[in-house]
């Protein structure tokens, strides 16, 4: 569960989505707004208020599409407030969005996907999404795009950018089989705060402390996400301990890393080979964290492109190499 960081990219993908919107949807979407009520009062709140606007922007040259704009591009917060309220739209509508989704995912995932830099799943951290060139020279996702509200009872938010959460293909197939309705993290919404922390435990039919070594399986990894529900929920629907209970071999070699290269032997490299360097470079990388960081090659912020990144941070974290 690792949160999408939309620093200097939050412009350029909503600049991806606006094109894409006003060449393939803006004017079939007009239409249909036209003859929905429900739809009027989900985007300008009343039809009273719709028609205002559209009477404006008839006899204005320059159309005002910002309020269009505001509704595609809304936040998190503002598509659960809109999921507490019934809305009946009409079928036609509802076909409108869910084909435009498809259409979206088709030609715009991709590139979405490559503007935010993500290389693993935002809900799982353990499984790549790859961006690929097919035979025809194009750009495609090798994963999935998740609604976050999904859209077989929110369909007027299956093209709002912030419900469209880019997941590994495993991630999106079992939430699509969970059928709680409980709301889990948000990789977008989320505080930024990670909310949870892997640890390790004593198998308690094979006590064994050569697991702390390194050497032995007999150990299980743990998800605690105590106090915060977004992250149960996530646990329970991804089924995340179950994942990461594949992931033992890799945890093990951590484990194994973090005995060998402790902070004793951190601290001998930093006084042998770092406290009396008159490189430059050395001087900058002359603290402990700096060194575990070269030797463990970690850096927390990067948890999101690398599989189970988290993991190994909290294991670093839980066997002392970093504080």
């Amino acid at each position: 569960m690792i949160r999408i960081n939309l620093d200097n990219k939050k412009e350029k993908i909503e600049e991806i989505f606006w094109k894409w919107f006003k060449k393939c949807c803006l004017d079939e979407f007009c239409s249909i707004l036209e003859n929905d009520i429900e739809l009027q009062k989900i985007i300008f709140k009343t039809s009273s208020k719709y028609y205002s606007w559209k009477e404006k922007n008839t006899q204005n040259f320059e159309k005002d599409y910002s309020i269009l704009r505001r509704f595609f591009l809304s936040t998190p917060k503002e598509h659960i407030e809109l999921s507490q309220k019934i809305f009946n739209i009409k079928k036609n509508t509802k076909n409108f969005f869910l084909r435009k989704y498809d259409s979206f995912r088709r030609m715009k995932a991709s590139e979405i996907v490559e503007a935010l830099g993500i290389k693993t799943c935002p809900y799982c951290n353990k499984n790549f999404i790859d961006i690929y060139i097919n035979k025809s020279g194009q750009k495609k996702l090798n994963g999935d795009m998740d609604h976050y509200l999904p859209k077989s009872k929110y369909p007027y938010l299956s093209i709002c950018l912030y419900n469209l959460i880019p997941v590994c293909k495993s991630c999106n197939q079992e939430k699509g089989k969970n059928s709680s309705e409980k709301l889990h993290f948000h990789p977008y919404g989320d505080s930024g705060e990670f909310g949870y922390s892997f640890k390790t435990i004593f198998d308690e039919e094979n006590i064994d402390l050569n697991y702390i070594y390194g050497l032995s399986n007999n150990f299980k990894i743990e998800l605690d996400c105590t106090g915060n529900e977004y992250m149960e929920n996530s646990k329970e629907i991804f089924h995340l301990e179950d994942k990461y209970k594949n992931s033992k071999e890799q945890a093990k070699s951590i484990i194994r890393s973090a005995y060998i290269y402790n902070s004793r032997y951190i601290r001998d490299m930093l006084k042998d080979y770092f406290i009396n360097s008159n490189d430059e470079s050395c001087v900058k990388l002359g603290c402990e964290e700096e060194i575990a960081k070269l030797i463990f090659d970690y850096e927390e912020e990067e948890s999101i492109n690398r599989p189970l990144g988290k993991l190994k941070y909290d294991l670093l974290k839980e066997f002392g190499v970093i504080k």
